[in-house]
């Protein structure tokens, strides 16, 4: 069980932490190419690419990606896994992000760099931390859906890399009611506890940190 939940683990938080970053940057590119076009378009080739993977058939699209990660000798290894669990975690982290990442207004970033020119900093300590709930959410939602795959983590990993899921499917057929009953509520145990997560840190974040601050801080007044 350890290593089943440890192979989950690993492979969603890394496909989920790289969908977000892939997610931010393709955002930011098309947010500046927007601004500088006369007639901003609000879809772009990405856009439309990015429905592919969780449109198509995935007995079909899956099985030319296997024969290629043979062809590129990478079958059977922990980084295949994730990059196909990529594929589908992508199209729900990018589009759970899109709608408050293009809503956001840039007056704060550009008052701020008006006041002390950072603008790599204030992007992380002002728009990213003022969409906070939005990238929580973001990857609570790419957690869950890569914490699903079954033909994913099967082909690109051809069986030598078990996660909670396969292991479910697999326990699933062998009648045992128990194991199968507690393989399906630890494998749901994960995304609710994230989504839990995703609620709950937004809201005191501001808190926790001003608490940690004071503990750490000399300053009389702030610990009173």
């Amino acid at each position: 069980m350890l290593e089943l939940t440890s192979n989950t683990l690993i492979i969603a938080v890394i496909a989920t932490l790289i969908a977000s970053v892939f997610s931010l940057v393709m955002l930011e590119i098309k947010r500046l190419s927007s601004a500088k076009s006369a007639t901003p378009s609000e879809y772009h080739a990405f856009d439309w690419l990015i429905y592919v993977p969780i449109l198509l058939p995935q007995i079909g699209f899956l099985f030319g990606l296997h024969v290629l990660l043979i062809y590129l000798d990478l079958n059977g290894s922990l980084c295949a896994i994730i990059a196909l669990h990529l594929m589908y975690v992508l199209p729900y982290v990018y589009l759970t992000l899109k709608g408050p990442y293009l809503a956001y207004n840039e007056e704060y970033l550009q008052q701020a760099n008006r006041l002390n020119y950072h603008p790599w900093r204030h992007y992380v300590t002002i728009k990213l931390a003022m969409l906070r709930p939005a990238l929580f959410t973001a990857f609570a939602m790419g957690f869950s859906v890569s914490i699903a795959q079954y033909l994913p983590t099967l082909i690109a990993g051809e069986g030598r890399h078990s996660t909670l899921t396969t292991e479910a499917v697999a326990l699933a057929a062998s009648g045992d009611r128990k194991k199968v009953g507690s393989m399906a509520l630890l494998q749901a145990l994960f995304p609710v506890i994230v989504f839990w997560f995703a609620q709950v840190i937004p809201s005191r974040w501001t808190k926790w940190r001003l608490t940690i601050k004071c503990f750490f801080s000399k300053d009389k007044k702030c610990s009173a």
